[in-house]
């Protein structure tokens, strides 16, 4: 993670578009889902406080994410596909 301060924070509609998901979805999950969402600042300790993002944080988690995926997606099948006999 950087520690450059001076980027500007990322707001719900930046981090959405990031990640091609509704706004709504993305704040639904910060509260509801917190793992499914990149890591986040909530600015106040209210329930609807402001939340932010930095996007290193979140271009890395997306980066997390790719190599998680194509990782499960890389083993061999588990199963073995059989020839069917079909009578008609």
């Amino acid at each position: 993670m950087s520690t450059d301060n001076s980027a500007p924070l990322l707001i719900a509609k930046d981090v959405a578009e990031m990640l091609a998901i509704p706004v709504s979805t993305l704040r639904k999950n910060v509260s509801v889902n917190p793992s499914a969402v990149p890591p986040f600042l909530k600015l106040g300790t209210a329930r609807n406080a402001p939340v932010r993002w930095r996007e290193v944080d979140v271009t890395a988690w997306i980066e997390a994410r790719f190599k998680a995926s194509n990782e499960n997606n890389s083993a061999p099948p588990s199963f073995i596909f059989s020839e069917v006999n079909i009578k008609t």
